[in-house]
């Protein structure tokens, strides 16, 4: 019941009824009857005796995580956050080592973030480095597999210079000048006119016999071997003269 101050004209309790009579204004006010027995004991508290059990237990573990923060960092609502994640696991059905898993990890992240943001924090090594320093290993040099390697092309470099000095071939005596060209096997082509100007000036220097350019397989006669002719014995086997 409230405090009352001032003059009280008129006050009667009937029960758990009170009636009285302030300024003027008559009141009628009804005690409560709910007491910590009854709330402890009457199954209709039930649900507010397990909340406050869980919030209890949710606080005492968010303090003792919250205690491990440095003095000059600590803040009030950062112990708010601990104990709703607590209550929240606790709610959702999860026991008291997964829920300090959760708090360990929590105030772990946090308190790098303050190392991280120290600008006078100097690196600390570990005691195990120092100690038992593991050797380098040495770079990776297995040879790779010629499967795997890149094939190498070979740069072939044509030297110009030796297709424009054309050799000169000089004919044996009887035969016709002396042409400037270079050697090319036969299957290189001719042109009709150059074609045509050699067999002529190989059909007026070889004699009557000779003239024809393909004779009869079986001759009658026989003649004379195609070297011992005078004007036909310069022509390479297997090469013709291009001008």
């Amino acid at each position: 019941m409230a405090k009352q101050t001032g003059p009280v004209i008129w006050e009667k309790t009937i029960g758990p009824v009170s009636f009285y009579k302030r300024c003027g204004v008559g009141c009628v006010r009804m005690k409560s009857n709910l007491t910590t027995e009854r709330w402890r004991s009457d199954p209709v508290f039930a649900g507010s005796r397990k909340s406050a059990a869980r919030l209890a237990l949710a606080a005492t573990l968010a303090s003792a995580f919250y205690q491990t923060i440095p003095e000059q960092h600590r803040n009030y609502p950062h112990y708010k956050q601990l104990v709703g994640v607590a209550q929240h696991m606790f709610c959702k059905g999860y026991d008291i080592q997964q829920v300090n898993k959760v708090l360990h990890f929590t105030i772990s992240r946090y308190l790098r973030k303050l190392e991280a943001a120290n600008p006078n924090r100097k690196p600390v090594r570990s005691p195990f480095a120092a100690i038992h320093s593991l050797k380098t290993k040495p770079v990776f040099t297995k040879a790779v597999r010629h499967q795997l390697a890149a094939p190498q092309v070979r740069t072939i470099a044509a030297n110009s210079a030796a297709f424009k000095q054309w050799p000169v071939i000089m004919p044996p005596r009887g035969s016709p000048t002396s042409i400037t060209g270079y050697c090319q096997g036969t299957s290189a082509l001719l042109s009709h006119s150059a074609i045509c100007s050699l067999m002529a000036s190989l059909s007026m220097s070889l004699p009557a016999q000779s003239a024809t350019l393909f004779p009869d397989a079986t001759p009658k006669t026989p003649e004379k071997h195609p070297e011992n002719i005078p004007g036909n014995n310069f022509l390479p086997f297997g090469f013709l003269i291009v001008p």
